[in-house]
């Protein structure tokens, strides 16, 4: 279980970092911006990324843990200062 959450979190981190840079032009959703939802589901995928560690069994896997958490950690990062501070 814990081998496949790492998976998915490898793959999902990837995924929002290419919907942020595909998100610009978007409207909001829901009455939410975009930005807002991306922000919490990357907070969600940072967990599971957390969660992915239990799941290590060779390098493969912890290489792939460490990617999601550095993706979903630089990608938050950039979301916080675009949503608290302001636009880049």
């Amino acid at each position: 279980m814990t081998k496949q959450i790492n998976i998915w979190a490898f793959i999902l981190s990837i995924c929002f970092v290419f919907l942020f840079f595909m998100m610009p032009g978007t409207e909001s959703i829901f009455g939410l911006h975009p930005l807002y939802l991306l922000f919490f589901i990357t907070v969600l995928t940072f967990i599971l990324s957390l969660i992915g560690f239990l799941g290590i069994q060779n390098w493969k896997s912890a290489i792939r843990s460490i990617v999601s958490v550095v993706l979903t950690l630089g990608l938050a990062a950039i979301l916080i200062f675009i949503i608290f501070v302001g636009s880049l």
